[in-house]
Order: structure tokens, then sequence, then C-alpha cells
């Protein structure tokens, strides 16, 4: 009897920390409740978070563990957001490793807003974003629950990490923001871009009246730089 009584108690606390550990794995699968097919809308999220998280993760130094839904509605953001981490110089793994990060999401929509909750380690982070015109932007900024206090200065990490192909991003702030062909006020215009709109930075440079300019590849052309917020500082 007593040996059946012991065998009891251990069954009991065995299957208390399975549960447990169930609950624990629910919450690090990344899921996505909306469809994830829209491309500039999770660009945009994606890069969002990418700028956001470099501040307490360091590229180069932080492996993100993840655990993905794998269903149509979450593949193609999963895909995106793996590429664009591991193109600013952090590791993936889907499997648990020393020192990783666990890290997953949540995509689902708050009446027109979309919201996206993440889950690192003890951490949650939320953003909202919406829809203006034919762009996707953020709503405020970040809400972080048990988030560390900043480690990290983002500019100055791209400069010492040695990571080649770290992307740099900035978002447009005027209304309508002309594209020249070349670096000069007088060039051609080639193209427009919207308020909110997200932008890969490929050069930064000055021309002889001073003024500051921005190189893009896509759309390819020239865009003053006192028009755009730069998300790396």
């Amino acid at each position: 009897m007593v040996i059946n009584t012991k065998v009891k108690i251990f069954l009991t606390i065995l299957i208390i920390v399975i549960n447990g550990c169930s609950s624990l794995d629910n919450i690090y699968k990344s899921v996505s409740i909306i469809k994830s097919d829209d491309f500039d809308r999770n660009r945009v999220i994606v890069d969002d978070f990418l700028n956001f998280i470099q501040k307490y993760y360091a590229p180069a130094k932080t492996t993100f563990i993840l655990d993905i839904d794998k269903t149509k509605e979450n593949l193609k953001f999963a895909q995106l957001f793996e590429n664009r981490f591991r193109n600013a110089g952090y590791a993936i793994s889907y499997k648990r490793v020393p020192n990783g990060v666990l890290l997953s999401w949540k995509i689902d929509r708050v009446g027109r807003l979309v919201r996206v909750t993440y889950y690192i380690n003890k951490s949650v982070v939320t953003a909202t974003y919406k829809r203006v015109g034919a762009s996707w932007i953020a709503v405020g900024s970040f809400s972080a629950l048990n988030m560390p206090t900043p480690k990290y200065n983002v500019a100055l990490l791209k400069e010492l990490s040695g990571v080649k192909n770290h992307k740099l991003y900035a978002t447009v702030t005027a209304k309508r923001l002309r594209i020249r062909q070349k670096p000069s006020i007088n060039s051609r215009i080639v193209g427009y871009l919207n308020y909110g709109q997200k932008i890969q930075i490929s050069k930064k440079i000055s021309n002889r009246k001073n003024q500051k300019w921005i190189k893009i590849k896509h759309p390819s052309g020239y865009i003053l730089s006192k028009y755009l917020k730069d998300l790396n500082e």
C-alpha cells in the first residue's frame, strides 16, 4: 500500500509538470489568426520589431528559438521574419539551444487594427498597425511588459558588429516625397513615396550644396533625408 501511494504521488506530480510544460510550449508557438499573405504589411511589422528588439538583444550575439504553427495564415510571415532577422545578423533555431532566447508571436485583429503580440522569454511586447491608403503604418509605439533595460546603441552596433548584410531602414515623414533620378532638386522626378512608407537605405550622400540625400533601391533613385525618420538610431 505504501508503494502504491508513493507511485500515485509521483504520477500526480509528473502530470502537473507535463501540463505546465505544455502550457509554456503553447505560449511559445507562433500563430497568425489572420491571413499573412499581405507582403507590405508583413514587411512593415517585421522591420518595426527588428528595429525595436536590437536595443535589447544584439545581432551576431543572439539566437532566437522559434516554434512555428505551420498553417497558411502563418508561414509567409514566418518566412519573411526568418529572412529579415538572419540578414540582420541574428541566428534562428527551431530547437532549444544553450543561452537561446524563446520568441513567438500572435497576430490577430482588434477592429480595423492588426495587433501583434510577441513573447520573448518572460517578456510580452505588443504593437498595432493600420492601413493608410496603400501603406501600412504603426499605431503608436510598442507596449512592453517585463522587458529589460535597453543595453545597446543600435547605430553603434552596426559599426562594430561586422555584419556585412545588415540593412538600414527609414520611414517617410512627408505627405508625398519625390524620388529624383539624381541627388539634386533639379533632377527629373522618377516616382513618389507616401507618408509612413518604409524604405531600405542604400547609401547616404551630400551634394555640392550640402544637401543630404538618400539613395534607395526600390524604386531606384534619390530622396532628401530631411523627410525621413531613421529607424536605426
